[in-house]
């Protein structure tokens, strides 16, 4: 089977347990996926199998389409609510038009600095287990592309919006840069990828799906149709 799975990741599942249960349930080594969604995260995750894993990079480049919801007030030290909050500000009132200005300043070509949560390598290291030690590091900024900014609500303190970008972006970050422009600082308090290139949830198996071979096989992409 050389070809593609579009999966429909759930929170606390790792990206890699999608993996470990796919080559389970149809008994094929060969198995990789295209990038990490947080375990925190939900959505989109595209599983690569035999031949198509040597094309992990194609995928990996495809846009990627995201729905975040945030929350202003408080800083995390993973940038999402599973970590310990660090830091608490009043917000006070923050007119609408200043925040779409705000992210409006986030669109197109920026540098932005990866969390500390995240599976880069710094020095040979994974920048997640370095902050598991209880160390934080300085981190270098990468550019990065940001295609568009939607806000589909807001709501003191929480506001959700929906993004769609390049590889390598870090919606934590997004969000975490978002609440340090206002000066109240944010984290991610829900975030769901709904698209990758044109895979989106709709074309997802579920994870009572994915306990289904038949179910798995129906779902099957070839490699000539990806």
């Amino acid at each position: 089977m050389n070809g593609l799975f579009v999966v429909n990741k759930p929170v606390s599942w790792s990206s890699f347990d999608i993996v470990k249960l796919i080559r389970k349930i149809i008994g094929i080594k060969k198995i990789g996926h295209t990038g990490t969604l947080d375990k925190e995260a939900s959505g989109v995750l595209l599983i690569c199998t035999e031949k198509a894993t040597k094309l992990v990079e194609k995928f990996m480049d495809k846009e990627k389409e995201y729905e975040v919801e945030g929350k202003l007030g408080e800083k995390t030290d993973t940038d999402d609510a599973s970590g310990k909050v660090i830091e608490k500000k009043t917000i006070g009132n923050i007119p609408l038009n200043n925040f779409k200005r705000v992210i409006g300043e986030f669109v197109g070509e920026i540098y932005q600095i990866p969390p500390m949560y995240s599976a880069i390598k710094v020095d040979g290291k994974r920048l997640y287990k370095i902050a598991r030690s209880g160390k934080t590091i300085k981190r270098k900024p990468r550019k990065v592309f940001v295609k568009s900014i939607d806000l589909l609500s807001y709501s003191l303190p929480y506001f959700k919006l929906k993004v769609v970008c390049g590889k390598g972006f870090y919606i934590r970050a997004l969000v975490r840069d978002i609440g340090d422009r206002l000066g109240v600082g944010a984290y991610t308090k829900n975030l769901v990828r709904t698209r990758i290139g044109e895979y989106t949830l709709h074309d997802a198996l579920t994870i009572d799906e994915l306990r289904n071979r038949d179910k798995i096989i129906s779902k099957y992409i070839p490699l000539d149709k990806t």
